[in-house]
């Protein structure tokens, strides 16, 4: 009969956070289908790589690197691995045939998979039902995740449950046990090397803080003996992924400039300030629209870049527009560099959750569970550590750039693969974790000091509701996609056209697509819209296309899409024909003026293209034989 009842609580958690899912989400709940978690850009890319990876895992298609966009350098097409992610999507793929209704089943169930694992940790640590609930909650539906909205980042309830069986091979020594946590780990290094590296790392300071604690208790040399099965399995299946992209992540393609880090770096405030879309939250927003100059501040910073030089093009500088280093780096771009608005910097925890981790970090020794504290102990580090992790190379508070070096700034000259983490912000998902399981010291503190069933109901509900409140960020954003038979024609005759070489859809890009261009960087958002867009359409006709969109984009990217832009030019019809650019997609629905004068029909003439089909304003061009 208690066996029984158990399992029916357990139960009635599951569903209520099915049914918190369903309300945090909405309204894309409503409209899997159809539109995408946020908007066109990231979240479309993501779900046009899981689609690629679909279709080279289960239907051969091609290498499973050999992307299709960014033809004809497709091999540096991402930076990231998602293989793992399709143990979600390839179900619900394989069901509907539509990969935005797939995408959108992946974040739904990363809420409701993430409070679950969470649960099942904290309730496999402490056995108490209402803490293991509240930690839960909080990871499952922590106001970083909903203002965050990085899909690949999202995902990282497997975390958890690897957790539950490494404690249980820590205590117990069970090949079972040590087999599925290699197992888990792969499986979470493969949903993407951000989030792996990331966990590697927690993972190593987790293990060194749990043998210091209990270093008494089992010896070192026998662990590591006997962890040798998990560590070869974990080789089996992650490294030949982990080969690849430590050979193109460390070239000098992917390392990114120590600048680049900064204006990703979190600052102490940005734990403290919602997203504007948070529903109650975001609307007291103290951040700052304008950043005011500091006294001194300019005159620091002059006085700075005169004593580095020419030294600062190391940082990235370089690659900004102007002629030399004060042109290239005034004091109004520096600061407003450092403070570019971006999801990466949505770090909000939530109050309810702060507080419970200080009280219970405060109270540490009051708690009655051993067990209790030493998670306390480890779990405190370990967001502290991460915690500066996010803060990148420099500290910056509230906006101002503080000179101060932290440890990041070494770890990216000497340990290997930092140089290439462009968002050091995301770091911030594992304090997300840590402090998922911190809260709960918090709360149990609280409950032990009430002696009244009633009024530790009362407190449980009141933490709840409070966190609920102040995570809300429904209704979420999303956009409409263009699925089935919302999709041009053009599309759909492509599948069964045979050609040779690459497509160019234009109009594409103007410019370096870098906020900096002084012509188009105001349009970047559009033309990146507009390039994930026609990626997307890829996966309706499965032909390589030119264009696309990545965190790395290749130089024959930008040296195709200018030839695009002076078709008229013998010049750049050489390059396209070096480049195997044989077909061209006109979008004449999407010119502007500059790519109406550049695509009339003189100029198609003296490049020496034809028409081979016309469907409405989309016309479909070859080169003359």
């Amino acid at each position: 009969m208690n066996r029984n009842r158990h399992r029916i609580r357990i139960a009635i958690v599951i569903l209520v956070f099915a049914i918190m899912t369903i309300l945090f989400t909405y309204p894309l709940i409503f409209h899997l289908n159809d539109h995408i978690y946020r908007a066109i850009g990231d979240p479309l890319a993501v779900s046009n790589i899981f689609f690629w990876n679909y279709q080279n895992l289960f239907n051969q298609a091609g290498n499973l690197f050999d992307f299709r966009w960014f033809y004809p350098d497709s091999l540096s097409a991402t930076g990231d691995i998602v293989i793992s992610d399709l143990i979600l999507f390839a179900p619900f793929y394989f069901i509907s045939k539509n990969p935005v209704f797939a995408t959108n089943m992946v974040v739904v169930l990363s809420f409701f998979l993430s409070a679950v694992s969470m649960f099942f940790l904290v309730y496999y640590w402490s056995g108490r039902l209402p803490l293991a609930f509240i930690a839960g909650l909080i990871f499952g539906f922590s106001p970083l995740r909903l203002g965050n909205g990085q899909i690949i980042y999202m995902i990282i309830f497997w975390i958890p449950l690897f957790f539950i069986f490494l404690d249980r091979y820590l205590k117990k020594m069970k090949i079972k046990d040590l087999i599925i946590a290699a197992i888990l780990y792969s499986i979470q290094v493969l949903s993407g090397w951000y989030t792996g590296y990331m966990f590697t790392l927690l993972i190593l300071i987790y293990l060194t803080l749990y043998y210091l604690i209990n270093k008494t208790r089992f010896e070192l040399k026998r662990l590591i003996i006997r962890s040798v099965p998990g560590i070869i399995l974990v080789l089996v299946l992650v490294g030949p992924f982990a080969y690849y992209f430590s050979k193109l992540l460390s070239s000098n393609e992917y390392a990114k400039p120590l600048g680049e880090t900064v204006q990703y770096s979190a600052s102490p405030d940005d734990y403290f300030i919602a997203d504007n879309h948070n529903r109650i939250i975001g609307r007291l927003r103290f951040d700052k629209p304008v950043i005011k100059e500091l006294p001194l501040e300019k005159k620091i910073f002059e006085t700075a870049l005169g004593v580095l030089g020419e030294r600062v093009n190391k940082l990235g500088v370089n690659q900004l527009p102007g002629e030399d280093i004060q042109e290239k780096l005034p004091f109004d771009r520096f600061l407003s560099t450092i403070n570019k608005k971006s999801n990466e910097k949505n770090l909000f925890l939530g109050i309810v959750p702060l507080i419970l981790s200080i009280i219970g970090i405060k109270k540490i020794k009051r708690l009655n569970d051993e067990l209790l504290r030493n998670l306390t102990l480890i779990f405190s580090i370990i967001a502290l550590i991460f915690l500066i992790f996010s803060f990148g190379p420099f500290l910056m508070i509230f906006g101002h750039f503080t000179y101060i070096p932290l440890p990041y700034l070494l770890l990216y000259y000497v340990f290997p693969a930092f140089d290439v983490m462009r968002v050091p912000a995301r770091f911030g998902y594992m304090v997300m974790f840590a402090v998922s399981i911190l809260s709960i010291s918090g709360l149990a503190y609280l409950m032990e000091l009430l002696k009244n069933k009633k009024q530790k109901i009362v407190l449980f509900v009141s933490v709840v509701f409070l966190f609920s409140f102040e995570a809300a960020s429904f209704p979420i954003r999303m956009e409409k996609v263009p699925v089935k038979d919302e999709v041009p024609e053009v599309y759909y005759w492509l599948r069964d056209y045979e050609i040779d070489g690459g497509i160019a859809e234009v109009p594409s890009i103007k410019g370096n697509l870098t906020r900096y261009d002084e012509v188009y960087g105001h349009r970047r958002h559009e033309f990146i819209k507009r390039e994930t867009l026609y990626w997307y359409f890829s996966n309706y006709h499965m032909k390589h296309v030119i264009n696309g969109y990545a965190t790395f984009f290749p130089d024959s990217y930008f040296e195709i899409t200018r030839s695009l832009n002076n078709i008229s030019s013998p010049e750049s019809a050489a390059i396209l024909k070096k480049y195997d650019v044989n077909l061209f997609i006109l979008h004449r629905n999407l010119f502007d003026s500059e790519d109406i004068l550049n695509w009339s029909e003189e100029n198609i003439e003296l490049a020496g293209l034809e028409v081979v089909k016309v469907f409405g304003s989309d016309v479909v061009l070859k080169w003359k034989k």
